[in-house]
């Protein structure tokens, strides 16, 4: 791999670490690929929706969630409080079916 490198973040500059090569003081290895999208770019936001939205499904279905990390009784009400809207969101579906769309 001639052309292979990786940039090291060391304070606000950047420095090139060649293989083979001395190296300064490597600190935070980062990658970084021709075509790589930013943090706040869409595919990232819609990637942690998607998943935010999985984990409220998961602790609807299981009855228990990351809350329960903190305190169990909040977690048994937060859980109360999804599985009420998971109900109202799946009569709200029921109905609009029977009304035809």
């Amino acid at each position: 791999m001639k052309n292979w490198w990786i940039l090291f973040r060391i304070g606000n500059t950047f420095t090139r670490d060649v293989p083979g090569h001395a190296s300064v003081r490597q600190l935070d290895p980062m990658w970084i690929w021709k075509g790589q999208w930013g943090l706040d770019a869409w595919p990232n936001r819609l990637l942690s929706a998607a998943l935010f939205c999985w984990t409220l499904w998961l602790g609807a279905r299981l009855g228990h969630s990351v809350v329960g990390v903190f305190n169990r009784r909040a977690d048994a009400v937060f859980i109360g409080v999804l599985r009420g809207w998971r109900d109202a969101l799946a009569r709200k579906m029921v109905s609009k079916d029977r009304r035809g769309g």
